[in-house]
């Protein structure tokens, strides 16, 4: 929902991002790394990263299936 993320360029076209934030599941987490196709980050990209939200204890929901 509202965070604050950090991306460090490894070389022309690699970068590491992070980043932290609030979510309406509760604190989230993520890191990232993107692979530009063009040098020094211009163009398209394609990435791949990972999220943790831990989540709020007080919210239980009944989850109804057929």
């Amino acid at each position: 929902m509202i965070g604050i993320n950090a991306a460090l360029p490894i070389n022309q076209k690699v970068s590491l991002g992070a980043g932290v934030g609030a979510s309406f599941w509760g604190p989230k987490a993520y890191g990232d790394v993107t692979y530009f196709f063009n040098s020094c980050h211009k163009g398209w990209a394609v990435g791949a990263g990972v999220t943790r939200n831990s989540g709020l204890r007080s919210v239980h929901k009944t989850l109804h299936t057929v």
